[in-house]
């Protein structure tokens, strides 16, 4: 009995020899421990044990992605969206990371216009997305450093691209192809008395009618079933990699654009929506989206929002006196009134910066979003400023140069 363990103890030995040998796996780990040993005593830390961590942390293997996990979830507006979770591997550990919700693009549902329809697609496309998250993509993640945002980003495009291209050749095989019309010549075609009198069809009042060119409709966005996926998982991953990187988001974010962080980082300008209108808002005026405030770039931005927020709710106090509509808000938190025409919006917001003791124009500048090609009727032609109201495009020119020469000193954009 002796004896065997003596045997298996030599082969322990022979086998931790090999192990800590020049070419075994743990062949610094002895000349490495005795530097920490004398620095140890030379040092003299507080913290003993912190102090080997931290010695040796700068010999361990980066952080790995170990998986992605995903779910349904409700967002702050009531629609579904997916919330993904980021798991690495560091120090023999599996950890949590980080977690990141996206909403889902693939369907804009208009509460006045709601299709029972485009929220099945809006199920369906979240669905896809926790599919592909919590089973391709996870694995085709898996091993790979966070902080490689540029490496996952290629990998997410390029699986959606193959995809798409599958789903193009099955849809290509599966649609019939259709026979070519004849084509039939003017030489072949009959020649007839009346045919050749006919003249061009005439307005009533016998001048020919003008051709009215406008642009082509735009055609719908196709989206593939999933594709929030990629948004999903590149902000998780971005999330995750400022974590590891132990800095703050925005700095992280900055070192992946100019490949360090820059000496000074700068706010853009805020363009803050302060009144919504067009279509989807109570009212009969449709030709703008968004009443917009913009402050001067000599204001702070610290300051430049605090005076957003008081225009902000002067607007609303202003429009809850006069009929209780001020309250209404859409998804995004602007107020949503009754307007017939662009003026009442713009003087609204004339008035509530005059009451901030500043200049239209100066501290703070008026903007509009114009609605554009959602006002356009191609069927007629014409451009539905307000409900009832069409014009023509060269009298929507004459329409917007007039307000804009009204409200010149205002800076209106």
């Amino acid at each position: 009995m002796e004896d065997i363990q003596c045997s298996k103890m030599n082969e322990v030995k022979r086998l931790a020899m090999e192990y800590y040998a020049d070419e075994g796996p743990g062949a610094c780990v002895v000349e490495r421990m005795e530097v920490l040993i004398n620095n140890i005593f030379i040092d003299n830390p507080v913290d003993v044990y912190g102090h080997i961590v931290n010695y040796f942390q700068q010999f361990t293997k980066p952080l790995t992605i170990l998986k992605f996990w995903a779910w349904e979830i409700i967002d702050s507006i009531g629609q579904t969206a997916v919330q993904t979770d980021l798991y690495g591997t560091v120090l023999n550990t599996n950890k949590f990371l980080s977690t990141s919700s996206i909403a889902i693009p693939s369907v804009n549902v208009d509460p006045l216009n709601y299709k029972e329809s485009l929220e099945t697609e809006r199920q369906q496309s979240v669905e896809r997305a926790i599919e592909l998250i919590n089973a391709d993509l996870s694995q085709a993640l898996s091993g790979l450093e966070p902080t490689d945002q540029c490496c996952i980003d290629e990998i997410l495009i390029n699986f959606f691209m193959k995809m798409k291209q599958e789903m193009d050749m099955n849809k290509a095989e599966t649609t019939p192809v259709e026979a070519p019309a004849p084509v039939v010549s003017d030489e072949s075609a009959p020649q007839t008395a009346d045919s050749s009198k006919k003249k061009s069809p005439k307005s009533p009042k016998g001048k020919a009618k003008p051709v009215v060119l406008l642009p082509p409709a735009e055609p719908p966005e196709v989206l593939l079933p999933g594709c929030s996926a990629v948004a999903a998982l590149s902000k998780s991953v971005c999330i995750g990699g400022a974590s590891v990187r132990d800095v703050a988001l925005y700095d992280y974010i900055a070192c992946l654009k100019h490949q360090q962080l820059p000496e000074g980082l700068r706010m853009p300008l805020p363009m803050v929506t302060i009144l919504s209108s067009g279509k989807s808002a109570p009212g009969k005026l449709n030709c703008v989206k968004d009443f917009m405030v913009v402050p001067s770039p000599n204001i702070s931005l610290k300051m430049a929002m605090k005076h957003i927020v008081k225009i902000y709710n002067h607007c609303a106090k202003s429009l809850s006196g006069k009929g209780g509509m001020g309250r209404i808000c859409n998804d995004w938190g602007t107020l949503c009134p009754q307007f017939d025409r662009p003026e009442q919006g713009l003087d609204l917001l004339e008035e509530a910066i005059k009451q901030l003791g500043f200049t239209p124009g100066q501290e703070f500048s008026l903007a509009i979003n114009c609605a554009g090609h959602e006002i356009l009727d191609y069927e007629k032609g014409r451009y539905e400023v307000s409900t009832g109201l069409l014009k023509s495009p060269e009298e929507l020119v004459t329409f917007w140069t007039d307000l804009v020469i009204r409200y010149r000193r205002k800076n209106i954009g």
